[in-house]
């Protein structure tokens, strides 16, 4: 009888102590948790400095039509919106390596990326050199107009093994909150390369 007690007083012990250690290993990070982008808050005209990426936003523009100039002289292309164009007059840079920097805006508890259908590459290089400062707008297309928003810059990462694009391990994210007072609303929005008017 008492070896069988021992016995149960064993194999409760070590039930307890997979429960333990099950409850242990759920509180270790997980690799997006642990390997994510650090945020480094800020604010417009504040110049912010991450490992590997500097930026500066100099205006935020609101409007429901947007004409864009082409290479040619004189030519726009008008686009207008379902609901908003959001132009941010933005200065990007990076500091260590040559990459490309990613731009997100958050409106409405909702993350967008820029419109490349609205193609403004002049002035936005495809990889950032060191030490030089872009300056640019970077659009982007909202449903409905916001009060509360957020422009979040990282630098682009691209895995070598599986060849997907996520945000950089252990690199800076850095985040801009635009209050609605800063929020230029506009009828029309002209642009002509990294000039907004």
């Amino acid at each position: 009888m008492r070896a069988m007690q021992s016995e149960l007083g064993r194999t409760l012990a070590a039930a307890a102590l997979v429960l333990v250690a099950t409850f242990l290993w759920s509180l270790i990070p997980t690799r997006p948790e642990s390997y994510s982008a650090l945020v480094v808050p800020g604010g417009m005209r504040q110049n912010l400095l991450g490992r590997n990426i500097d930026v500066i936003v100099h205006g935020v523009y609101r409007s429901p039509h947007i004409s864009v100039a082409s290479n040619v002289p004189n030519i726009y292309t008008d686009y207008y919106a379902k609901g908003y164009w959001v132009v941010v007059d933005v200065t990007c840079g990076t500091l260590v390596a040559d990459t490309p920097i990613l731009a997100y805006l958050h409106s409405a508890g909702v993350r967008t990326s820029p419109r490349t259908t609205v193609s403004i590459s002049k002035g936005q290089p495809s990889d950032f050199q060191p030490g030089l400062k872009y300056r640019f707008p970077i659009i982007f297309e909202i449903p409905s107009g916001s009060d509360e928003m957020t422009v979040s810059f990282m630098n682009w990462f691209k895995d070598d093994r599986s060849e997907l694009t996520m945000d950089a391990p252990l690199d800076s994210e850095l985040e801009i909150k635009i209050p609605s007072n800063e929020i230029q609303v506009r009828p029309m929005l002209t642009i002509r390369g990294s000039e907004v008017q």
